[in-house]
């Protein structure tokens, strides 16, 4: 399950973890809290009121194309070029990026078919979280 690891009502990191994981987890961070299917998605920095996780304000959702490319390994992009060769949904999604101005990293399309990449194996569970929960750097946010 996709976890918010929470220290100081402050979403400190966000984690993939299984029932062990889970229980490790619980006796590292004050609170965890599982976030599977929650949009937008937490991400690290997000608060933790007492019930539920709210956005600090903080956060910049839209990146460059080419540093949203940068998220994924050369393995990763490998597979999904090889993939899109047979694959009209893969196609597809690639020319979304290639023709936007910017990656918007709640965008449900974008978050959907990172999914369906998972779907195929193309990427693992913990690899879609991190590239799309990952709070991008100064270097990444898209100033256009």
């Amino acid at each position: 399950m996709l976890c918010a690891l929470v220290q100081d009502s402050v979403v400190v990191d966000i984690q993939t973890l299984d029932d062990a994981g889970y229980q490790s987890a619980a006796k590292q961070y004050q609170i965890v809290l599982d976030i599977d299917g929650i949009s937008p998605p937490p991400q690290i920095g997000w608060l933790f009121d007492g019930s539920k996780l709210v956005s600090n304000g903080n956060e910049v959702w839209h990146i460059t194309r080419l540093k949203f490319r940068q998220r994924f390994t050369n393995a990763e992009l490998l597979g999904i070029f090889q993939a899109a060769s047979t694959n009209y949904m893969i196609q597809a999604l690639l020319d979304n990026q290639r023709i936007s101005l910017y990656t918007d990293l709640l965008d449900p399309a974008l978050i959907g078919g990172i999914e369906y990449l998972v779907s195929l194996g193309l990427l693992t569970q913990a690899r879609a979280t991190q590239i799309l929960t990952t709070p991008p750097s100064e270097s990444e946010v898209y100033t256009g």
